[in-house]
């Protein structure tokens, strides 16, 4: 999981080279024109993604459940 707080000025395709991960989630400090950004990309790497802002707490849910 990668979590993007205080708005860093990233690229997730570069992220997801370096660092391969399975979901993003983005907490309530981001912007939200970065944040669109970050779910065009998303879509893109076919990774799933969380908005704090737009959908509340993030609960990663395993095989044994929540």
């Amino acid at each position: 999981v990668l979590l993007l707080q205080n708005n860093p000025n990233v690229r997730l395709t570069d992220c997801h080279r370096r660092f391969p991960f399975k979901q993003a989630v983005f907490d309530g400090s981001n912007s939200p024109r970065r944040v669109a950004q970050w779910k065009t990309e998303c879509r893109q790497l076919a990774v799933p993604c969380h908005d704090i802002r737009e959908n509340g707490a993030w609960i990663e849910q395993d095989e044994w459940g929540p």
